[in-house]
């Protein structure tokens, strides 16, 4: 009967533990709160709570805890990198995680440019290196300018070709206008019209001028003149004016006497 009795006393003793529940509450000090207002780190809704109170998400079962200021994660784990792919054609980058699970993102496909039409042969000004790493050169085709020496100057292009530009040319508009091509090719119109000539005065004519019109205009000098020149004595020169006359210039006799006596006597041109 004892027997009986003591193991009655543990089957009892065994139902008692087996129906113990452990409350998280009494294990922490802290109030545990439940439901799905707290999906991230660092919200601080709902508030109220004190330091160290649990909150529970009950849709995704992750555990926060109150710091005072906000819920935040109770631990982390920072899953290593164990390996990736990337899909070329998709942009597709997947990352294989140490807990098994993957993680995906789309990038951008990088497009693969390239240069064409550049010259096989010439001067390389520089070497382009597209996203395929591949190297393209790029030359600059050589082209000759020289001077004719005759007022042209001769161009010669990639292809051989040869263009003659004139440097500068001037033409006739008629009427006395004139036009002038400069070597950057600007105009530049000349109108000799605008010239005039004045103080026109008589006398002989030593020149014409014939204006843009057509019109001439003589060019006189006047006539100058000697007077008062003596009609006798010894001719010392002859003055032609600008008609063609000549004037003679004379100098009258003048003497000087000695009287032999301490006197001298002067006989001027009056011959007095």
């Amino acid at each position: 009967m004892k027997k009986i009795s003591i193991i009655l006393v543990f089957l009892i003793s065994g139902l008692a533990f087996a129906q113990t529940t452990v409350n998280l509450a009494d294990q922490c000090n802290c109030e545990v709160l439940s439901g799905t207002d707290v999906t991230a780190p660092g919200l601080s809704t709902p508030a109220g709570a004190d330091i160290g109170d649990i909150y529970v998400n009950t849709d995704t079962g992750t555990i926060y805890f109150w710091d005072g200021d906000s819920w935040e994660l109770t631990s982390s784990d920072d899953q290593q990198l164990q390996n990736f792919t990337f899909d070329n054609l998709s942009g597709e980058l997947t990352l294989a995680l140490e807990n098994g699970g993957t993680a995906s993102v789309i990038l951008p496909v990088e497009t693969i440019t390239t240069l064409s039409a550049t010259a096989a042969t010439g001067n390389a000004i520089g070497v382009y290196e597209n996203e395929n790493g591949d190297l393209v050169t790029i030359n600059e085709t050589i082209t000759d300018i020289s001077d004719a020496g005759d007022g042209n100057v001769t161009f010669t292009n990639e292809s051989g070709a040869q263009v003659t530009v004139p440097k500068s040319d001037i033409t006739d508009l008629g009427g006395g206008i004139y036009e002038f091509t400069n070597g950057d090719g600007t105009n530049v119109t000349i109108d000799t019209n605008g010239m005039s000539i004045g103080n026109i005065v008589a006398g002989n004519r030593i020149a014409t001028v014939t204006e843009a019109d057509g019109s001439t205009t003589d060019i006189n000098e006047t006539i100058t003149d000697i007077t008062g020149t003596s009609n006798s004595g010894n001719e010392i020169g002859v003055y032609q004016k600008e008609d063609g006359t000549t004037v003679s210039i004379q100098e009258s006799i003048v003497r000087i006497e000695d009287n032999n006596d301490g006197n001298i006597t002067l006989v001027d041109e009056a011959g007095t």
